[in-house]
């Protein structure tokens, strides 16, 4: 019973780090494409082991950044960017 929890923990943690490093990334270089997201993670941050596509990218971002990162369809494929959220006015009623 505890490896399944362990198991499930780093699995969580490895999603969470994924989320954190593609919202790091795109704070620092707006306007990438998935392809320069995995150059990025694969080679500067070291994640090699997480098996990083283009493909994989943009399905995860679609899935699980969607609050966070909004994308433009160009010719050349989409384009990714944070969401302007200091625009975003709160009702405190």
């Amino acid at each position: 019973m505890g490896f399944l929890s362990k198991k499930s923990s780093k699995k969580l943690a490895r999603h969470n780090r994924l989320i954190d490093e593609i919202l790091s990334y795109l704070s620092i270089s707006p306007k990438s494409k998935s392809v320069d997201i995995v150059h990025y993670l694969s080679n500067e941050r070291r994640m090699k082991n997480y098996g990083l596509t283009p493909r994989k990218i943009g399905m995860f971002i679609t899935s699980y950044c969607k609050e966070n990162i909004t994308f433009e369809e160009t010719p050349e494929g989409r384009t990714y960017f944070l969401r302007n959220l200091e625009n975003v006015v709160e009702d405190d009623d």
